[in-house]
């Protein structure tokens, strides 16, 4: 008989990294999901101080360049309406777009990339962007990752000469956050007006009917097809429920760090779930195989009020696992009617 003790290990996120692998392809990006969502939870400092200097940057709207701190904490001037754009994540290409912007150079992707964008010089890989294609172009920008999967990468920007931004987001204040740098970029500032404050206003709609004497807990997995891990509220999914008045079980403040790091199936039964969601990357039959294999195995899985009374749920990885974009409203709709049917439901 398995011992009643499964170890999920959690994952410590932060938030200034993608979770966002594209979201049209699982290939070469889902490793930087895979990074993103080890590296969610890191330095909250530099997270306010960028959000602090960022909710501005259109403040000044006759100067021809604006000041940022970017993923990793860094202040850069950026020139505005800039020339031969490269973007090396594709998540970020789309947003890039819908804030009005173009590129001239982009990473390899097997998914749809923004009408426009078809065109584009390919630059390598998210991993390995090619830096001898990328001067060639003499981009005025470049887009990376706030990971650091592609940090080391900088200071070949900058030997160049080469401006760039790191960007990464995790919950909607961030999003926004970012989205109004880029409209701010393109000089496009009415975009974020029509599009950013729309999601904006339509997710505090949303919460504003959460009930308030409600207060349901959950269990988010994240599951792969080698392993399945526990995840804690400072992660997209995380954020998104806690704005939902959802109580994350993957968490104690009585906890240091280090014994959060195992979660162990008895803690799970203690702290009886009333949710279960569950992110899915690569193969959505080869994860559930997985969570098959290593968790529902345990006699104990069953017991949870969470399995018995069918509220287990699979989420949309384009909504979920990767960045949801101009879709924000939606993933936390989707959310919101699997939580609280009787307000959201159809």
């Amino acid at each position: 008989m398995k011992k009643l003790t499964i170890v999920l290990t959690l994952i410590i996120v932060s938030i200034l990294a993608f979770t966002g692998c594209d979201n049209k392809n699982d290939g070469e990006e889902s490793k930087q999901t895979s990074n993103e969502v080890n590296n969610e939870s890191s330095n909250e400092d530099k997270k306010e101080e960028s959000r602090e200097v960022n909710s501005d940057t259109s403040s000044d709207k006759s100067s021809d360049t604006i000041e940022v701190v970017d993923a990793f904490g860094d202040t850069v001037t950026l020139k505005k309406n800039p020339k031969n754009v490269v973007c090396l994540y594709n998540s970020y290409l789309d947003l890039w777009y819908e804030a009005g912007g173009e590129v001239v150079g982009r990473i390899s992707t097997k998914g749809e990339v923004p009408e426009g964008a078809e065109d584009a010089t390919i630059v390598g890989t998210m991993s390995k962007p090619d830096m001898e294609k990328i001067v060639a172009l003499q981009p005025e920008l470049v887009i990376i990752t706030g990971n650091h999967t592609q940090s080391e990468f900088i200071d070949l920007l900058k030997q160049n000469n080469i401006p760039y931004y790191a960007v990464s987001y995790t919950n909607l204040q961030e999003f926004l956050d970012v989205y109004k740098v880029f409209t701010t970029l393109t000089a496009h500032e009415e975009l974020y007006e029509e599009k950013g404050v729309k999601i904006e206003n339509e997710i505090k709609e949303i919460i504003a009917k959460v009930p308030t004497d409600k207060k349901p807990s959950a269990l988010v997995l994240f599951g792969t097809s080698k392993s399945v891990k526990a995840k804690l509220p400072n992660s997209q999914v995380g954020s998104m429920l806690e704005d939902l008045g959802v109580t994350n079980i993957a968490y104690d403040a009585q906890l240091s760090d280090e014994e959060m790091q195992t979660f162990s199936m008895e803690r799970v039964v203690q702290r009886a779930p009333q949710f279960v969601f569950v992110q899915t990357m690569g193969d959505v039959e080869e994860v559930k195989k997985r969570i098959s294999d290593d968790v529902e195995s345990n006699p104990a899985w069953g017991s949870l009020d969470a399995v018995k009374n069918g509220k287990y749920y699979y989420l949309d990885k384009y909504l979920f696992l990767y960045k949801p974009n101009m879709r924000y409203a939606e993933a936390y709709r989707e959310l919101a009617k699997l939580l609280y049917p009787e307000i959201f439901g159809e």
